[in-house]
Parts: C-alpha cells; structure tokens; sequence
C-alpha cells in the first residue's frame, strides 16, 4: 500500500495508530533543524569576528592625519607631524 501527497494528508494527527510516531518524527526535526540554525550562526558570528580582528590589526600599523588622507608614520616609528597649510 502507498500513499502519495496527491492523495490527501500524509501526516495525520487523527490516526492514533500513527500520533506518537508522527509527534516523535516532528520533534526531532525540529531539533535538528534548530540546532542546524545555531551552528550556521555561530561559523557566521566567527567569521564576521576574524574580518573585524583582521580590520583591527590592520588599523594598527598606519597613523594616518586626523582627516584620514595623509599618512603620518608606520607603527612603532616615529611620527613626524607636518605643519597645517591656511
């Protein structure tokens, strides 16, 4: 005996025969599914974290002027401030 999607619900809460099987089957993927959800966030919260601590290091190595367009000195060298054009 088959029983196809064109042949109405699949899934029948109202056959008792079936309930705690299809309640078992439904919970567990919903589990599965939930915790699918959260290591899929976790690798995206990761890899935003490495690009933002990427960001951050980079930061470190240039001193640039207060405007951002004029480099000033590499890090731990030293700076020398040119004198402001009017």
């Amino acid at each position: 005996m088959q029983i196809n999607a064109d042949d109405g619900a699949v899934v029948d809460l109202s056959n008792k025969a079936r309930l705690g099987s299809t309640l078992k089957g439904a919970g567990a993927g919903a589990a599965i599914g939930g915790f699918a959800g959260y290591q899929g966030a976790q690798s995206d919260i990761e890899e935003r974290f490495v690009q933002a601590m990427r960001e951050y290091n980079a930061s470190l190595e240039n001193f640039y002027c207060g405007t951002g367009r004029k480099f000033l000195s590499f890090y731990n060298d030293e700076a020398i401030i040119p004198t402001m054009n009017e």
